[in-house]
């Protein structure tokens, strides 16, 4: 065999092996059109894994906000901590968002 006639390597995903080999084996269509409910599907069956500390992370801050409303009696100081949280998260996703699109349009320009 050629070195053009051999295929590439896949790439990671199961579905992308299937598009891949499909491919060279020269098939038009195997996949049904996309629908929502395919959309969705495909997305519930990625494997998202979380860490066990972020759980825990989380479960702590609850417990110990509803500790604190309880031992304060007001919820007003617990949910201006976690208002000034939120606004603090996403202030930094929105940095983190502006940051990527600066090198974005950094390594389009490199390439012009």
């Amino acid at each position: 065999m050629d070195s053009a006639d051999t295929p590439r390597e896949p790439r990671c995903h199961p579905v992308f092996r299937m598009i891949e080999y499909n491919r060279c084996l020269g098939l038009q269509r195997v996949f049904p059109k996309p629908t929502r409910a395919n959309n969705m599907q495909q997305f519930w069956e990625l494997d998202y894994e979380v860490p066990t500390w972020v759980a825990v992370l989380v479960l702590v801050a609850i417990t110990g906000s509803i500790v604190l409303g309880f031992i304060m009696g007001t919820p007003a100081f617990i949910l201006a901590i976690w208002g000034g949280a939120v606004q603090l998260g996403l202030g930094l996703f929105v940095i983190y968002l502006f940051y990527r699109f600066v090198v974005a349009v950094e390594t389009i320009a490199e390439k012009y």
